[in-house]
């Protein structure tokens, strides 16, 4: 396990009692991905199920498909189960990468998950051979523009020193361009979500809550003197704590 992955790994484990509760843009995210996917598979992986907001629609969606949950963090596991018992979804603790499985599966899903892979190549391959014939992948993924706003208050109050996870996330074209090189069929689209905070606190606040830690910051950001400073930079600039989530669905057929 890399050490990128270690981190997202430590960081959603820790907040998966705090997920559910600030995870509406992700609750969001899942109800547009269900939309995406075809009738009746007969089974269905899902990649980074986490506290199990996909994998309860996929279940209630396809109760006589055998499902099966991944994840890389117990916590988030266990926070899924309670939503899917006792309906018989096997749970597994690994990533996508580690992952063996002796059935091939009629749908790979993921959702808000692939933006933090490193190597998003390896992955589509991985989950494009664990497929049956004809099968579907589809996922949804945050783009490098969302907290777009963040990115802007940030670079002007610190320059470069700042960045946004989002900064490192891929964009539509490179995603299409890995889904074709694989799929017979591919498809991706975008949806742009904005939401608003009434402070700049409860929104980082919210990414804490959700484990997404979107920023890198330089030493001594999170004073309260730089907080005030931020959110009057933020609502020079907005006249809002608005926030843009970047959604990118994605579909390939196998």
């Amino acid at each position: 396990m890399t050490s990128k992955i270690l981190r997202v790994q430590q960081s959603f484990s820790k907040a998966c009692h705090t997920y559910d509760e600030h995870a509406d843009i992700q609750r969001q995210a899942a109800k547009q991905l269900m939309e995406q996917l075809p009738e009746n598979p007969s089974s269905i992986l899902d990649v980074g199920c986490g506290t199990g907001i996909l994998t309860q629609l996929l279940i209630s969606t396809y109760p006589e498909a055998l499902t099966t949950a991944l994840d890389m963090s117990s916590n988030m596991i266990q926070m899924s189960k309670t939503k899917t018992d006792p309906h018989p979804v096997t749970y597994v603790k690994s990533t996508i990468e580690s992952f063996k499985s002796n059935i091939a599966f009629d749908l790979v899903v993921s959702n808000a998950t692939f933006h933090w892979v490193s190597d998003l190549d390896t992955l589509l391959r991985k989950c494009f051979d664990m497929l049956s014939p004809d099968g579907t992948m589809a996922f949804s993924f945050f783009g490098p523009q969302t907290y777009r706003e963040l990115s802007h208050v940030l670079s002007t109050y610190y320059g470069e020193t700042a960045v946004t996870s989002s900064a490192s996330f891929l964009d539509s074209q490179q995603v299409l361009h890995s889904l074709r090189l694989l799929f017979k069929h591919a498809n991706i689209h975008l949806v742009e979500v904005r939401k608003s905070f009434p402070s700049f606190f409860s929104f980082l606040n919210n990414m804490r809550r959700t484990g997404t830690n979107g920023i890198s910051p330089p030493k001594g950001l999170w004073t309260p003197d730089t907080l005030i400073k931020l959110e009057s930079l933020y609502l020079r600039f907005y006249r809002d704590i608005l926030v843009t989530y970047q959604i990118y669905y994605c579909t390939g057929i196998k």
